[in-house]
Protein backbone atom coordinates (compact mmCIF):
# COMPACT_ATOMS: atom_id res chain seq x y z
CA UNK A 1 0.00 0.00 0.00
CA UNK A 2 2.78 2.54 0.98
CA UNK A 3 4.35 2.03 -2.48
CA UNK A 4 1.07 2.33 -4.34
CA UNK A 5 0.58 5.98 -2.61
CA UNK A 6 3.99 6.77 -3.04
CA UNK A 7 3.82 6.59 -6.92
CA UNK A 8 0.34 7.74 -7.46
CA UNK A 9 1.80 10.75 -5.43
CA UNK A 10 4.32 10.95 -7.71
CA UNK A 11 2.03 10.77 -10.64
CA UNK A 12 0.04 13.78 -9.28
CA UNK A 13 2.72 15.62 -8.75
CA UNK A 14 4.26 15.41 -12.40
CA UNK A 15 1.19 15.92 -13.58
CA UNK A 16 0.48 19.45 -11.39
CA UNK A 17 3.85 20.55 -12.37
CA UNK A 18 3.33 20.22 -16.05
CA UNK A 19 0.03 21.95 -16.04
CA UNK A 20 1.84 24.47 -13.91
CA UNK A 21 4.33 24.86 -16.36
CA UNK A 22 1.97 24.79 -19.71
CA UNK A 23 -0.69 27.10 -17.83
CA UNK A 24 2.32 30.10 -17.13
CA UNK A 25 3.84 29.32 -20.42
CA UNK A 26 0.97 29.88 -22.65
CA UNK A 27 -0.61 33.13 -20.58
CA UNK A 28 2.81 34.53 -21.21
CA UNK A 29 3.30 33.72 -24.74
CA UNK A 30 -0.44 34.79 -25.17
CA UNK A 31 0.44 38.39 -23.60
CA UNK A 32 4.21 39.01 -25.43
CA UNK A 33 2.34 38.25 -28.62
CA UNK A 34 -0.74 40.92 -27.86
CA UNK A 35 1.54 43.36 -27.01
CA UNK A 36 3.99 42.59 -30.07
CA UNK A 37 0.95 43.07 -32.35
CA UNK A 38 -0.32 46.41 -30.48
CA UNK A 39 3.19 47.83 -30.98
CA UNK A 40 3.74 46.67 -34.44
CA UNK A 41 -0.33 48.14 -35.58
CA UNK A 42 1.14 51.83 -33.46
CA UNK A 43 4.63 51.76 -35.27
CA UNK A 44 3.54 51.10 -38.89
CA UNK A 45 0.17 53.85 -38.51
CA UNK A 46 2.31 56.66 -37.14
CA UNK A 47 4.90 56.37 -39.19
CA UNK A 48 2.00 55.96 -42.47
CA UNK A 49 0.20 59.18 -41.19
CA UNK A 50 3.18 60.92 -41.47
CA UNK A 51 4.74 59.84 -44.74
CA UNK A 52 0.69 61.00 -45.98
CA UNK A 53 1.00 64.44 -44.64
CA UNK A 54 4.59 64.22 -46.30
CA UNK A 55 3.21 63.29 -49.05
CA UNK A 56 0.99 65.99 -50.02
CA UNK A 57 2.98 68.64 -49.24
CA UNK A 58 5.57 67.54 -51.25
CA UNK A 59 3.82 66.11 -54.72
CA UNK A 60 2.35 69.43 -54.59
CA UNK A 61 5.38 71.10 -54.36
CA UNK A 62 6.81 68.85 -57.28
CA UNK A 63 3.80 69.28 -59.44
CA UNK A 64 4.25 72.97 -59.01
CA UNK A 65 7.47 72.75 -60.61
CA UNK A 66 6.42 71.11 -63.23
CA UNK A 67 5.77 73.50 -66.57
CA UNK A 68 3.51 72.76 -69.63
CA UNK A 69 4.56 69.50 -70.96
CA UNK A 70 5.07 70.23 -74.12
CA UNK A 71 7.38 73.42 -73.14
CA UNK A 72 9.70 71.23 -70.76
CA UNK A 73 12.33 69.09 -71.32
CA UNK A 74 13.65 65.80 -69.15
CA UNK A 75 15.54 67.52 -66.77
CA UNK A 76 12.92 69.59 -65.14
CA UNK A 77 11.21 66.55 -64.80
CA UNK A 78 13.49 64.77 -63.41
CA UNK A 79 13.79 67.59 -61.02
CA UNK A 80 10.47 67.88 -60.08
CA UNK A 81 10.61 64.23 -59.46
CA UNK A 82 13.55 64.83 -57.04
CA UNK A 83 11.75 67.29 -54.60
CA UNK A 84 10.21 63.87 -53.07
CA UNK A 85 12.19 62.24 -50.65
CA UNK A 86 11.22 58.43 -51.41
CA UNK A 87 11.20 56.71 -54.82
CA UNK A 88 9.22 58.51 -56.73
CA UNK A 89 7.77 58.32 -60.22
CA UNK A 90 6.13 61.18 -62.29
CA UNK A 91 3.84 60.06 -65.01
CA UNK A 92 1.74 61.80 -67.82
CA UNK A 93 -1.19 60.28 -68.21
CA UNK A 94 -1.45 62.36 -71.18
CA UNK A 95 1.44 61.47 -73.23
CA UNK A 96 3.13 58.50 -71.19
CA UNK A 97 6.13 60.38 -70.28
CA UNK A 98 8.07 59.56 -67.13
CA UNK A 99 10.66 60.57 -64.61
CA UNK A 100 12.12 59.38 -61.59
CA UNK A 101 14.21 56.52 -60.06
CA UNK A 102 10.89 54.38 -59.58
CA UNK A 103 9.55 52.08 -62.30
CA UNK A 104 6.48 52.53 -63.13
CA UNK A 105 6.41 48.89 -63.39
CA UNK A 106 6.56 48.61 -59.73
CA UNK A 107 3.77 50.63 -59.23
CA UNK A 108 1.38 48.11 -57.84
CA UNK A 109 -1.65 47.79 -59.86
CA UNK A 110 -4.66 48.90 -57.49
CA UNK A 111 -3.41 52.61 -56.83
CA UNK A 112 -3.38 52.38 -60.85
CA UNK A 113 -6.76 52.03 -61.53
CA UNK A 114 -7.84 55.59 -60.35
CA UNK A 115 -5.89 57.19 -63.10
CA UNK A 116 -8.42 56.44 -65.34
CA UNK A 117 -10.52 59.43 -63.64
CA UNK A 118 -9.93 63.14 -64.03
CA UNK A 119 -8.56 63.29 -60.58
CA UNK A 120 -8.45 60.91 -58.08
CA UNK A 121 -8.21 60.45 -54.16
CA UNK A 122 -4.79 60.37 -52.44
CA UNK A 123 -4.09 56.05 -52.16
CA UNK A 124 -1.29 53.86 -50.45
CA UNK A 125 -0.53 50.10 -49.83
CA UNK A 126 2.35 48.41 -48.16
CA UNK A 127 3.96 46.37 -49.99
CA UNK A 128 7.57 44.99 -50.43
CA UNK A 129 9.89 46.50 -53.24
CA UNK A 130 13.64 44.48 -53.92
CA UNK A 131 12.55 42.43 -51.06
CA UNK A 132 12.14 45.41 -49.16
CA UNK A 133 9.01 46.80 -47.16
CA UNK A 134 7.60 49.76 -48.47
CA UNK A 135 4.82 52.26 -48.26
CA UNK A 136 3.70 53.42 -51.64
CA UNK A 137 1.78 56.65 -51.85
CA UNK A 138 -0.13 57.73 -55.26
CA UNK A 139 -2.49 60.58 -56.48
CA UNK A 140 -3.20 61.96 -60.30
CA UNK A 141 -4.47 65.19 -60.97
CA UNK A 142 -5.00 67.51 -63.97
CA UNK A 143 -4.07 70.53 -64.91
CA UNK A 144 -0.40 71.64 -64.76
CA UNK A 145 1.22 74.80 -65.61
CA UNK A 146 0.03 76.23 -68.79
CA UNK A 147 -1.81 73.44 -69.76
CA UNK A 148 -5.04 72.81 -67.89
CA UNK A 149 -5.63 69.36 -70.20
CA UNK A 150 -2.25 67.94 -68.58
CA UNK A 151 -2.72 64.63 -66.04
CA UNK A 152 -0.25 63.88 -64.21
CA UNK A 153 0.07 60.83 -61.80
CA UNK A 154 2.53 61.21 -58.97
CA UNK A 155 3.85 57.86 -56.93
CA UNK A 156 6.46 57.77 -54.06
CA UNK A 157 7.61 54.35 -52.29
CA UNK A 158 8.79 55.28 -48.85
CA UNK A 159 10.86 52.81 -47.13
CA UNK A 160 9.68 50.91 -43.69
CA UNK A 161 12.78 49.38 -43.04
CA UNK A 162 13.36 51.12 -39.86
CA UNK A 163 10.01 50.47 -38.45
CA UNK A 164 10.27 46.56 -39.91
CA UNK A 165 13.69 47.06 -37.33
CA UNK A 166 11.71 48.26 -34.69
CA UNK A 167 8.66 45.79 -35.37
CA UNK A 168 11.75 42.77 -35.08
CA UNK A 169 13.29 44.17 -32.24
CA UNK A 170 9.66 44.25 -30.08
CA UNK A 171 9.41 40.39 -31.66
CA UNK A 172 12.93 39.80 -30.39
CA UNK A 173 11.81 41.10 -26.77
CA UNK A 174 8.66 39.11 -26.90
CA UNK A 175 10.43 36.15 -27.83
CA UNK A 176 13.10 36.39 -24.75
CA UNK A 177 10.15 37.40 -22.52
CA UNK A 178 8.56 34.01 -23.14
CA UNK A 179 11.86 32.34 -23.67
CA UNK A 180 12.62 33.69 -19.82
CA UNK A 181 9.41 32.65 -18.35
CA UNK A 182 9.45 29.23 -20.22
CA UNK A 183 13.21 28.75 -18.67
CA UNK A 184 12.37 30.00 -15.03
CA UNK A 185 9.48 27.29 -15.17
CA UNK A 186 10.85 24.34 -16.67
CA UNK A 187 13.95 25.09 -13.72
CA UNK A 188 11.36 25.17 -11.25
CA UNK A 189 9.20 22.18 -12.58
CA UNK A 190 13.07 20.06 -12.90
CA UNK A 191 13.52 21.26 -9.47
CA UNK A 192 10.19 20.00 -7.74
CA UNK A 193 10.39 17.04 -10.40
CA UNK A 194 13.88 16.12 -9.15
CA UNK A 195 12.82 15.61 -5.71
CA UNK A 196 9.80 13.33 -6.38
CA UNK A 197 11.67 11.49 -8.96
CA UNK A 198 15.16 11.36 -8.13
CA UNK A 199 15.05 7.56 -7.36
CA UNK A 200 13.71 6.40 -10.65
CA UNK A 201 15.63 8.32 -12.65
CA UNK A 202 18.77 6.77 -10.86
CA UNK A 203 17.15 3.35 -11.08
CA UNK A 204 16.35 4.63 -15.23
CA UNK A 205 20.39 5.62 -15.51
CA UNK A 206 21.42 2.50 -13.92
CA UNK A 207 19.49 0.45 -15.76
CA UNK A 208 20.77 2.13 -19.22
CA UNK A 209 24.18 1.67 -18.37
CA UNK A 210 23.79 -2.40 -18.06
CA UNK A 211 26.29 -3.69 -20.05
CA UNK A 212 28.04 -0.84 -20.65
CA UNK A 213 29.61 -0.15 -17.21
CA UNK A 214 30.71 -2.24 -13.85
CA UNK A 215 27.95 -2.68 -11.97
CA UNK A 216 27.32 -0.70 -9.12
CA UNK A 217 25.93 -0.75 -5.48
CA UNK A 218 22.41 -1.70 -5.76
CA UNK A 219 20.25 1.95 -5.37
CA UNK A 220 18.96 2.77 -1.85
CA UNK A 221 16.09 4.95 -1.35
CA UNK A 222 13.20 5.95 0.30
CA UNK A 223 10.95 3.89 -1.64
CA UNK A 224 10.94 0.15 -0.70
CA UNK A 225 9.75 -1.02 -4.11
CA UNK A 226 12.46 0.55 -6.00
CA UNK A 227 14.66 -0.85 -4.00
CA UNK A 228 13.49 -3.92 -4.25
CA UNK A 229 13.95 -3.70 -8.30
CA UNK A 230 17.45 -2.10 -7.61
CA UNK A 231 18.50 -5.11 -6.29
CA UNK A 232 17.15 -7.27 -9.06
CA UNK A 233 18.66 -5.04 -11.45
CA UNK A 234 22.04 -4.99 -9.71
CA UNK A 235 22.10 -8.57 -9.87
CA UNK A 236 21.28 -9.17 -13.75
CA UNK A 237 23.55 -6.61 -14.33
CA UNK A 238 26.97 -8.35 -12.67
CA UNK A 239 25.59 -11.55 -14.76
CA UNK A 240 25.30 -9.88 -17.94
CA UNK A 241 28.34 -8.24 -17.32
CA UNK A 242 30.11 -11.82 -16.62
CA UNK A 243 28.74 -13.28 -19.90
CA UNK A 244 29.04 -9.83 -22.32
CA UNK A 245 32.56 -10.25 -21.31
CA UNK A 246 33.31 -13.88 -22.51
CA UNK A 247 31.22 -13.92 -25.20
CA UNK A 248 33.60 -10.56 -26.47
CA UNK A 249 36.76 -12.38 -25.38
CA UNK A 250 35.25 -15.68 -27.70
CA UNK A 251 34.25 -13.26 -30.41
CA UNK A 252 37.91 -11.57 -31.01
CA UNK A 253 39.55 -15.01 -30.75
CA UNK A 254 36.80 -16.44 -33.74
CA UNK A 255 37.36 -13.41 -36.06
CA UNK A 256 41.09 -13.24 -34.99
CA UNK A 257 41.70 -17.02 -36.11
CA UNK A 258 39.60 -16.77 -39.24
CA UNK A 259 41.09 -13.72 -40.66
CA UNK A 260 44.70 -15.29 -39.50
CA UNK A 261 44.13 -18.35 -41.12
CA UNK A 262 42.28 -16.73 -44.33
CA UNK A 263 45.52 -14.60 -44.79
CA UNK A 264 48.27 -16.78 -44.26
CA UNK A 265 47.33 -19.79 -46.02
CA UNK A 266 47.40 -17.50 -49.50
CA UNK A 267 51.40 -17.81 -49.59
CA UNK A 268 51.53 -21.55 -49.65
CA UNK A 269 48.66 -22.30 -51.69
CA UNK A 270 49.97 -19.90 -54.13
CA UNK A 271 53.43 -21.59 -54.63
CA UNK A 272 51.80 -24.89 -55.24
CA UNK A 273 49.12 -23.57 -57.57
CA UNK A 274 52.22 -22.31 -59.70
CA UNK A 275 53.30 -25.84 -60.47
CA UNK A 276 49.83 -27.54 -60.85
CA UNK A 277 50.48 -27.39 -64.71
CA UNK A 278 53.69 -29.25 -64.36
CA UNK A 279 51.75 -31.90 -62.02
CA UNK A 280 49.18 -32.56 -64.25
CA UNK A 281 51.52 -32.90 -67.66
CA UNK A 282 54.53 -34.68 -65.41
CA UNK A 283 55.30 -37.49 -67.79
CA UNK A 284 56.35 -34.79 -70.04
CA UNK A 285 57.71 -32.66 -68.10
CA UNK A 286 61.78 -32.48 -67.80
CA UNK A 287 63.71 -33.27 -65.07
CA UNK A 288 64.32 -30.02 -63.80
CA UNK A 289 60.67 -28.77 -63.91
CA UNK A 290 60.00 -32.31 -61.71
CA UNK A 291 62.56 -31.38 -59.43
CA UNK A 292 61.18 -27.86 -59.87
CA UNK A 293 57.70 -29.13 -58.96
CA UNK A 294 58.59 -31.66 -56.09
CA UNK A 295 60.67 -29.03 -54.13
CA UNK A 296 57.82 -26.10 -54.56
CA UNK A 297 54.80 -28.59 -53.56
CA UNK A 298 56.90 -30.08 -50.67
CA UNK A 299 57.86 -26.95 -49.52
CA UNK A 300 54.20 -25.40 -49.54
CA UNK A 301 53.03 -29.02 -47.67
CA UNK A 302 55.55 -27.99 -44.97
CA UNK A 303 54.68 -24.17 -44.71
CA UNK A 304 51.24 -25.29 -44.58
CA UNK A 305 51.70 -27.67 -41.70
CA UNK A 306 53.54 -24.33 -39.95
CA UNK A 307 50.65 -22.06 -40.29
CA UNK A 308 48.59 -24.28 -39.01
CA UNK A 309 50.73 -24.74 -36.04
CA UNK A 310 51.72 -21.44 -35.78
CA UNK A 311 48.06 -19.99 -36.13
CA UNK A 312 46.89 -22.43 -33.31
CA UNK A 313 49.84 -20.21 -31.66
CA UNK A 314 48.15 -16.79 -32.37
CA UNK A 315 45.06 -18.08 -31.15
CA UNK A 316 46.76 -18.97 -27.98
CA UNK A 317 48.28 -15.71 -27.81
CA UNK A 318 44.83 -13.88 -28.03
CA UNK A 319 43.67 -16.49 -24.95
CA UNK A 320 47.34 -16.11 -23.11
CA UNK A 321 48.47 -19.46 -23.02
CA UNK A 322 50.88 -19.50 -25.96
CA UNK A 323 53.90 -20.88 -25.54
CA UNK A 324 57.37 -19.82 -27.55
CA UNK A 325 59.86 -22.58 -29.16
CA UNK A 326 63.02 -21.35 -28.41
CA UNK A 327 65.98 -22.38 -30.35
CA UNK A 328 69.21 -20.89 -32.30
CA UNK A 329 69.46 -20.00 -35.50
CA UNK A 330 71.00 -18.29 -37.68
CA UNK A 331 69.12 -14.58 -39.16
CA UNK A 332 70.41 -14.88 -42.93
CA UNK A 333 69.19 -18.47 -42.92
CA UNK A 334 66.10 -17.11 -41.56
CA UNK A 335 65.78 -14.40 -44.40
CA UNK A 336 66.68 -16.69 -46.78
CA UNK A 337 63.61 -18.81 -46.45
CA UNK A 338 61.37 -16.63 -45.86
CA UNK A 339 62.32 -15.14 -49.15
CA UNK A 340 61.90 -18.72 -50.84
CA UNK A 341 58.33 -18.84 -49.03
CA UNK A 342 57.13 -15.65 -50.24
CA UNK A 343 58.64 -15.86 -53.73
CA UNK A 344 60.93 -12.78 -53.32
CA UNK A 345 64.60 -14.14 -54.07
CA UNK A 346 66.20 -11.61 -55.84
CA UNK A 347 63.59 -8.77 -55.48
CA UNK A 348 64.69 -7.76 -52.36
CA UNK A 349 68.36 -6.75 -51.78
CA UNK A 350 69.49 -8.63 -48.39
CA UNK A 351 72.28 -7.12 -46.19
CA UNK A 352 72.69 -9.45 -43.66
CA UNK A 353 76.11 -11.08 -41.71
CA UNK A 354 76.60 -14.57 -41.89
CA UNK A 355 77.59 -14.91 -38.29
CA UNK A 356 74.50 -13.20 -36.92
CA UNK A 357 72.74 -15.52 -34.64
CA UNK A 358 69.63 -15.40 -31.88
CA UNK A 359 68.17 -17.81 -29.88
CA UNK A 360 64.54 -16.91 -29.74
CA UNK A 361 61.80 -18.56 -31.95
CA UNK A 362 62.94 -18.85 -35.61
CA UNK A 363 59.01 -19.14 -36.72
CA UNK A 364 57.65 -15.95 -35.09
CA UNK A 365 60.86 -14.24 -36.57
CA UNK A 366 60.33 -15.82 -39.76
CA UNK A 367 56.18 -14.73 -39.97
CA UNK A 368 57.37 -10.88 -39.06
CA UNK A 369 60.19 -10.88 -41.63
CA UNK A 370 57.96 -12.55 -43.83
CA UNK A 371 55.42 -9.92 -43.73
CA UNK A 372 56.93 -7.24 -44.23
CA UNK A 373 58.65 -8.47 -47.19
CA UNK A 374 55.56 -9.44 -49.08
CA UNK A 375 54.20 -6.19 -47.64
CA UNK A 376 57.08 -4.07 -49.39
CA UNK A 377 56.95 -6.22 -52.68
CA UNK A 378 52.83 -5.50 -52.64
CA UNK A 379 52.20 -2.32 -51.90
CA UNK A 380 55.75 -0.48 -52.30
CA UNK A 381 58.10 -0.05 -54.75
CA UNK A 382 61.67 -1.56 -55.83
CA UNK A 383 64.21 -1.53 -54.37
CA UNK A 384 63.08 -3.21 -51.83
CA UNK A 385 66.29 -3.68 -49.15
CA UNK A 386 66.14 -5.89 -46.26
CA UNK A 387 68.91 -5.40 -43.66
CA UNK A 388 70.03 -7.19 -40.19
CA UNK A 389 72.50 -6.30 -37.39
CA UNK A 390 73.21 -6.56 -33.84
CA UNK A 391 72.59 -3.11 -31.61
CA UNK A 392 73.65 -3.95 -28.04
CA UNK A 393 72.05 -7.09 -26.63
CA UNK A 394 68.77 -6.64 -29.83
CA UNK A 395 68.48 -7.73 -33.09
CA UNK A 396 67.15 -5.47 -35.58
CA UNK A 397 65.91 -6.26 -38.59
CA UNK A 398 64.58 -3.44 -41.27
CA UNK A 399 62.78 -3.85 -44.45
CA UNK A 400 62.60 -0.37 -46.49
CA UNK A 401 61.25 0.13 -50.06
CA UNK A 402 61.00 3.15 -52.36
CA UNK A 403 56.92 3.23 -52.92
CA UNK A 404 54.71 6.37 -51.81
CA UNK A 405 54.73 5.29 -47.84
CA UNK A 406 52.66 5.46 -45.07
CA UNK A 407 51.68 8.82 -44.28
CA UNK A 408 53.04 10.28 -40.53
CA UNK A 409 48.73 10.34 -39.63
CA UNK A 410 48.64 6.85 -40.04
CA UNK A 411 52.13 4.95 -38.55
CA UNK A 412 50.23 2.98 -36.62
CA UNK A 413 46.51 2.59 -38.35
CA UNK A 414 48.35 -0.04 -40.80
CA UNK A 415 49.22 -2.40 -38.07
CA UNK A 416 45.10 -2.21 -37.31
CA UNK A 417 43.82 -5.91 -38.09
CA UNK A 418 41.70 -5.88 -41.15
CA UNK A 419 42.37 -2.17 -42.04
CA UNK A 420 43.80 -1.15 -45.57
CA UNK A 421 44.68 2.19 -46.34
CA UNK A 422 44.38 2.24 -49.93
CA UNK A 423 42.30 0.54 -52.69
CA UNK A 424 44.80 -1.00 -54.29
CA UNK A 425 45.59 -3.32 -51.45
CA UNK A 426 41.89 -4.71 -52.24
CA UNK A 427 43.18 -5.10 -56.34
CA UNK A 428 45.75 -7.31 -54.73
CA UNK A 429 44.14 -9.38 -52.68
CA UNK A 430 45.43 -8.30 -49.42
CA UNK A 431 43.43 -8.43 -46.49
CA UNK A 432 44.77 -6.00 -43.96
CA UNK A 433 46.13 -9.14 -41.85
CA UNK A 434 49.83 -9.17 -42.46
CA UNK A 435 50.86 -6.13 -40.39
CA UNK A 436 48.74 -6.99 -37.52
CA UNK A 437 50.47 -10.63 -37.37
CA UNK A 438 53.83 -9.47 -37.59
CA UNK A 439 53.37 -6.57 -34.87
CA UNK A 440 51.41 -9.36 -32.47
CA UNK A 441 54.38 -11.52 -33.84
CA UNK A 442 57.08 -9.21 -32.98
CA UNK A 443 55.52 -8.57 -29.49
CA UNK A 444 55.63 -12.66 -28.35
CA UNK A 445 59.42 -12.16 -28.97
CA UNK A 446 59.49 -9.40 -26.47
CA UNK A 447 60.03 -6.65 -29.20
CA UNK A 448 58.29 -4.48 -31.31
CA UNK A 449 57.46 -3.64 -34.97
CA UNK A 450 57.16 -0.36 -35.90
CA UNK A 451 56.95 2.16 -38.71
CA UNK A 452 59.91 4.58 -38.97
CA UNK A 453 59.02 8.09 -40.31
CA UNK A 454 60.79 8.47 -43.88
CA UNK A 455 60.98 10.92 -46.54
CA UNK A 456 60.64 8.20 -49.45
CA UNK A 457 58.83 4.80 -49.04
CA UNK A 458 58.01 2.70 -45.70
CA UNK A 459 60.58 1.76 -43.57
CA UNK A 460 59.61 -0.99 -40.78
CA UNK A 461 61.74 -1.56 -37.74
CA UNK A 462 61.87 -4.96 -36.00
CA UNK A 463 63.69 -5.29 -32.95
CA UNK A 464 63.90 -8.10 -31.05
CA UNK A 465 66.48 -9.72 -28.01
CA UNK A 466 69.00 -11.75 -29.73
CA UNK A 467 68.24 -14.06 -26.36
CA UNK A 468 65.74 -15.02 -24.44
CA UNK A 469 64.11 -17.95 -22.61
CA UNK A 470 61.48 -20.43 -23.07
CA UNK A 471 58.51 -18.98 -21.14
CA UNK A 472 54.95 -19.12 -21.29
CA UNK A 473 53.43 -15.19 -22.49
Amino acid sequence: MRGTGSASTVRSSSVLTLALVLAVTTATAVTAAALVLTARSVVYESRQNALLDQFATDSSAALGRLPASDESDQQEWEDAADVLPGATVLISLSSGRTAGELSPDAVPRALQEPWTDSQGPVLFQRTRLDGREVFFVSRNTVGVGDDPAERIAVVTAYSLEDQRAQVQRFITVGASIIAVFLVAMIGAGTALGHLLTRPLRRLSRRAERIGDDPPDAPIRSRLREVDEVGVVLHRSAERLAETIAELRRREGQSRRLVGDVSHELRTPLASMMAVSEILDDLPNATEEERETAVRITRLGTDRLVTLVEELLELSRLDAGVARLRIRTARVSDLVRDCLVTASATGAVDVDCPEDLTVETDPTRVSKVVGNLVVNALRHGAPPVTLSARRVGSDCVITVSDAGPGVPVESSELVFERFLTLDGARARNGSTGLGLAIARESARSLGGELILQPSDAGAVFVFRFPSRIGASAL
